[in-house]
Order: structure tokens, then C-alpha cells, then sequence
């Protein structure tokens, strides 16, 4: 079985202060050895399968960011205006 790859999303939010809240998400992805250039069908499964990873971790660590600075209001008292 070939390795697999790592996809790595950050996500940096900056409040009104100047603080920045940093969240990191990371998948395995396919790598380019475990396709079958030959076969459009392999080819177009393996970036599906890229692509929902993709998606899955960039949702997730937009998740994570904004919960971190919800969090972070809710300890300060702070509304959101």
C-alpha cells in the first residue's frame, strides 16, 4: 500500500484586539502512487476522494476556529453585536 498524503488546513482568526486564535486540521489524503493513471475512473475516484477530505477538514477547522472565539467572547462577557 502506497503512504498516504497529509493535508494540513490552518485557520488564523485575528479579533478586533489584535489576538489571533490558530486552529489546525489535518487528513490523509490519497496518494498520486495509489492511481491508476490508465483508468479515468480511478483517476476521477481519487479526486473525489481528495476533494471530500478536503471539504471535511476545512469545515472542521472553520468549526474549531469559531467556537474557540465564541468561547473566548462567552469567558470575557462580551456580546455579539
Amino acid at each position: 500500500m502506497a503512504k498516504r498524503v497529509k493535508l494540513e488546513f490552518i485557520a488564523r482568526l485575528t479579533t478586533e484586539d489584535g489576538q489571533e486564535i490558530e486552529k489546525m486540521v489535518s487528513t490523509d489524503i490519497p496518494s498520486p502512487d495509489e492511481v491508476d493513471i490508465n483508468s479515468i475512473k480511478s483517476v476521477l475516484d481519487s479526486f473525489e476522494d481528495c476533494e471530500q477530505h478536503a471539504l471535511k477538514a476545512r469545515n472542521e477547522a472553520c468549526e474549531e476556529i469559531i467556537q474557540a472565539w465564541f468561547d473566548r467572547q462567552a469567558k470575557k462577557g462580551d456580546s455579539f453585536r
